[in-house]
């Protein structure tokens, strides 16, 4: 989906209604009243094929939705229904909001939990530097808009008389759905992020070991303390002193980049020791470069993320058993063309399929872990290639590496193919 260049706010639209409803837009009814509240009832109104109707034919929500929920979720769906949102990272990307405004407390606290804020609240700097969706969206497709389509679902199964309507119906719940799960395991992730190392848990103390034998150590020389450490790039003799900010989170992430690209890994090792070795000043600390990345990450603070970011963190499918070491990570939409699935079209039965294939397989950790990584090859890159005076860590990143990995023309070469 091509990503707006403009940073003008686009009008709040009510919700639609009977007076002004285009046949490819979708109809919200108000159901009777249910344990949770009024549950919502979704459905198509139209035949034919979607993505050619009229209506408006924003990038992102409107400004207004985040106070008014469902009106976000109606514009998704035309979105959805329109050819715009054809993946989870696209969805989010338009229930973001427009890219350049301001994140108000309600976009991360929900309603309740911004008027309970206080001044010192820490917000992201604009909704580009937004992982999630914002929290009353979330909320609202949570409660209302999921169990509303999964009775509906359930109805026609029951029922047995599948209309044209069900396979985009699937597709909807799928897409919402999807991007659920990934939020909550996003939440979970943030959370092993501020949890510290801990050297009485037998797990923690075991990412250390698997860090150093990834770097080609022998186990039999493998100590949680010692100057050896510093050759794996931490500051000093305790690697533990070097995780505050990225807590848990930012060491399972490194031990992940060294057994799965363990080649890039060693070469970086190797890189440091020899330019250390010659007298040069060109090295940098691997391990705190990471270390750094996971944090900057998770804080949602220093940099923008486009399309093929978020798509990367939420359309991420894991194809292979639970713990099978062997088992691809691998694009949502590279998955699709060699199916020959074409994602736009929501009402085809094999689209509707595809999503409930995706349903296991998409992983966001898997896709966080794989954002990670790729930042850190694409830092491995351009340092190797330029040379920069450690010194010149900060500035260097800032110009050279960030600048040219959170942009929109930035694509993805890490993930493996299906």
């Amino acid at each position: 989906m091509a990503e707006p260049t403009s940073s003008s706010t686009v009008p709040f639209t009510p919700l639609p209604t009977s007076s002004f409803r285009t046949p490819h837009i979708i109809a919200a009814a108000v159901t009777a009243a249910a344990a949770l509240g009024a549950g919502i009832l979704f459905a198509v109104v139209s035949s034919g094929s979607v993505g050619g109707g009229g209506g408006r034919r924003c990038a992102f929500r409107s400004e207004g939705a985040i106070q008014e929920p469902r009106q976000a979720v109606v514009e998704a769906l035309e979105a959805i229904r329109g050819g715009r949102c054809k993946t989870c990272g696209e969805l989010v990307f338009f229930l973001r909001g427009p890219p350049q405004s301001p994140v108000s407390p309600a976009a991360c606290l929900g309603v309740l939990g911004a008027a309970a804020a206080t001044a010192t609240e820490k917000l992201p700097p604009s909704n580009a530097h937004c992982l999630r969706v914002p929290a009353s969206v979330l909320h609202y497709i949570q409660e209302s808009y999921l169990p509303a389509t999964r009775r509906q679902l359930v109805e026609a199964r029951r029922k047995q008389q599948p209309s044209s309507a069900t396979p985009a119906l699937q597709v909807e719940h799928n897409l919402f759905a999807q991007m659920v799960a990934a939020d909550l395991t996003l939440r979970a992730l943030n959370v092993e992020r501020a949890t510290p190392f801990d050297k009485d848990n037998r797990s923690h103390m075991n990412l250390l070991q698997q860090l150093w034998m990834a770097a080609g150590k022998s186990a039999a020389t493998y100590s949680p303390l010692g100057q050896h450490w510093v050759s794996i790039g931490f500051q000093g003799v305790d690697p533990v002193t070097d995780l505050r900010g990225g807590g848990v989170l930012a060491l399972r992430q490194l031990v992940h980049f060294a057994q799965v690209h363990n080649t890039a890994f060693r070469e970086m090792l190797a890189y440091n020791e020899r330019v250390q070795r010659e007298g040069k000043h060109s090295w940098y600390l691997l391990a705190v470069v990471s270390i750094q990345l996971t944090t900057q990450l998770m804080l949602e603070q220093d940099h923008p993320l486009h399309v093929a970011h978020l798509e990367m963190i939420y359309d991420t499918l894991r194809l292979g058993a639970a713990g099978d070491a062997t088992a691809k990570t691998v694009g949502r939409r590279a998955v699709a063309e060699q199916k020959g699935v074409r994602l736009g079209s929501t009402r085809a039965a094999d689209t509707a399929a595809f999503w409930d294939f995706c349903k296991s397989a998409c992983s966001a950790e898997a896709g966080m872990f794989a954002l990670h990584h790729a930042l850190l090859l694409h830092f491995k890159e351009c340092w190797t290639r330029d040379k920069p005076h450690v010194m010149e860590y900060n500035t260097y990143m800032s110009a050279k590496v960030f600048s040219t990995f959170f942009t929109t023309k930035w694509a993805d070469k890490t993930l493996a193919a299906p």
